[in-house]
Protein backbone atom coordinates (compact mmCIF):
# COMPACT_ATOMS: atom_id res chain seq x y z
CA UNK A 1 0.00 0.00 0.00
CA UNK A 2 1.56 3.21 -1.33
CA UNK A 3 0.03 5.44 1.40
CA UNK A 4 2.00 3.57 4.65
CA UNK A 5 5.40 4.63 5.53
CA UNK A 6 7.74 1.82 6.74
CA UNK A 7 10.26 2.08 10.02
CA UNK A 8 12.89 -0.72 11.25
CA UNK A 9 13.09 -0.31 14.81
CA UNK A 10 15.98 -1.76 16.06
CA UNK A 11 14.72 -4.13 19.20
CA UNK A 12 12.13 -5.61 16.68
CA UNK A 13 12.76 -7.82 14.05
CA UNK A 14 9.63 -7.08 11.80
CA UNK A 15 9.31 -3.82 9.76
CA UNK A 16 6.51 -1.72 11.22
CA UNK A 17 3.76 0.05 8.50
CA UNK A 18 2.05 3.15 9.75
CA UNK A 19 0.21 6.55 8.77
CA UNK A 20 -0.07 10.10 10.29
CA UNK A 21 -3.27 12.03 10.77
CA UNK A 22 -2.74 15.35 11.22
CA UNK A 23 -5.09 17.44 12.84
CA UNK A 24 -5.92 21.02 12.53
CA UNK A 25 -6.07 21.50 16.52
CA UNK A 26 -3.12 19.10 18.66
CA UNK A 27 -0.91 16.88 17.80
CA UNK A 28 -0.55 14.56 15.10
CA UNK A 29 -1.70 10.89 15.33
CA UNK A 30 0.47 8.08 14.58
CA UNK A 31 -1.04 4.91 13.56
CA UNK A 32 0.70 1.73 13.29
CA UNK A 33 1.00 -2.32 12.64
CA UNK A 34 3.37 -5.00 11.21
CA UNK A 35 1.82 -5.50 8.46
CA UNK A 36 -0.12 -3.47 5.96
CA UNK A 37 -2.93 -5.76 5.92
CA UNK A 38 -3.63 -5.01 9.24
CA UNK A 39 -3.42 -1.37 9.12
CA UNK A 40 -5.76 -0.91 6.33
CA UNK A 41 -8.82 -1.24 7.73
CA UNK A 42 -7.83 1.11 10.23
CA UNK A 43 -6.98 3.35 7.21
CA UNK A 44 -10.14 2.93 5.47
CA UNK A 45 -12.06 3.67 8.58
CA UNK A 46 -10.66 7.03 9.36
CA UNK A 47 -10.16 8.23 5.50
CA UNK A 48 -14.45 7.60 5.50
CA UNK A 49 -15.14 8.94 9.20
CA UNK A 50 -12.89 11.83 8.08
CA UNK A 51 -14.95 12.53 4.67
CA UNK A 52 -18.27 11.84 6.49
CA UNK A 53 -17.23 14.74 8.88
CA UNK A 54 -16.14 17.10 5.93
CA UNK A 55 -19.16 16.67 4.15
CA UNK A 56 -20.98 17.61 7.21
CA UNK A 57 -19.26 20.28 7.99
CA UNK A 58 -19.68 21.84 4.00
CA UNK A 59 -23.23 20.94 4.65
CA UNK A 60 -24.07 23.04 8.16
CA UNK A 61 -21.74 25.56 6.09
CA UNK A 62 -24.12 26.01 3.35
CA UNK A 63 -27.49 26.15 5.44
CA UNK A 64 -26.09 28.92 7.73
CA UNK A 65 -24.92 31.07 4.38
CA UNK A 66 -28.58 30.51 2.95
CA UNK A 67 -30.50 31.27 7.03
CA UNK A 68 -27.97 34.43 6.61
CA UNK A 69 -28.93 35.42 3.31
CA UNK A 70 -32.29 34.98 3.95
CA UNK A 71 -31.88 36.89 7.26
CA UNK A 72 -30.86 39.76 4.99
CA UNK A 73 -32.95 39.63 2.29
CA UNK A 74 -35.69 40.57 5.12
CA UNK A 75 -33.52 43.08 7.09
CA UNK A 76 -34.09 45.10 3.64
CA UNK A 77 -37.43 45.29 3.20
CA UNK A 78 -39.31 48.11 3.87
CA UNK A 79 -42.74 48.51 5.33
CA UNK A 80 -44.93 51.41 5.41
Amino acid sequence: MDEFSTVHYPNKEERWYYFTVVRPQGLPIKVSATSPEVLQPIYDGIADFLDREAKLKKKRMEEKRERMQQQNSYERETYY
